[in-house]
C-alpha cells in the first residue's frame, strides 16, 4: 500500500522550480484550480500546491515554424540531460518511453515539417506499464529547444503491507457476515 506525499512547502517548491526554468515573476494563486502561476517573458509556469505536480511552457512552446527537430534517440538524450542538469533526475520507476510527434504539412506537397517531439516518461510497476495521467512529458522542439515540460505524477511513500484475499473467499465472508 502506498500514499502520496503532499508538498512540505509547495510555494517555496513552485518558486525554486520556476527560477530553474529561468522564470521569474509575480506568483499568482489560483484557488479554485489549487495552482500557482508565475509568468516572464521566459515562458510560464504551474504548479498545484495541493499534488506537486507542475507544468512549464516555454515562450516559444507555441512557435509552429518546425523544422531542424533532433531525432527520437537524441531527444531522449537531450530530455534526460535537462531534467539532469536542474536537479531533476526522471524516477527509475519511469521506465516506459513513447515518443509523440507534433507535425504540419504534407509530404506529397513537399512542405512536410515536424513542429516537436515529446518525450514521454510512463511507469511501469511490477513488470506492468501503466499509461495514463502519471508521466512526465518533456517536448522538444527545433535544434534541441525545450518547449514544455509536465510532471504530472504525486510522489508516494510505502504506507505498509496488507494481505490481499481472493473474490471467492471475499463472497463467503459476505455470506457469513464476514465469519460472524
Amino acid at each position: 500500500m502506498y500514499k502520496f506525499i503532499k508538498p512540505q512547502d509547495p510555494l517555496k517548491e513552485a518558486v525554486e522550480i520556476a527560477e530553474k526554468l529561468g522564470i521569474k515573476g509575480e506568483v499568482k494563486k489560483f484557488e479554485n484550480m489549487n495552482t500557482y502561476s508565475i509568468e516572464s517573458d521566459a515562458g510560464i509556469f504551474k504548479y498545484w500546491y495541493d499534488t506537486g505536480k507542475w507544468q512549464y511552457m516555454s515562450a516559444d512552446a507555441g512557435d509552429i515554424t518546425g523544422g531542424n527537430v533532433p531525432n527520437e534517440e537524441e531527444c531522449l538524450k537531450i530530455a534526460k540531460e535537462f531534467m539532469n542538469s536542474m536537479g531533476m533526475d526522471i524516477p527509475e520507476r519511469f521506465q516506459k518511453i513513447v515518443f509523440t510527434e507534433a507535425s504540419s504539412g504534407d509530404e506529397f506537397q513537399g512542405d512536410y515539417r515536424i513542429i516537436h517531439r515529446t518525450v514521454n516518461f510512463y511507469p511501469v510497476i511490477d513488470g506492468k506499464e501503466v499509461y495514463g495521467v502519471s508521466r512526465i512529458t518533456i517536448r522538444i522542439g527545433p535544434f534541441g529547444k525545450i518547449l514544455g515540460i509536465e510532471k504530472f505524477y504525486k510522489d508516494y511513500i510505502e504506507d505498509g503491507i496488507y494481505e490481499t484475499i481472493d473474490t471467492d473467499t471475499v463472497l463467503k465472508l459476505l455470506e457469513t457476515d464476514w465469519g460472524q
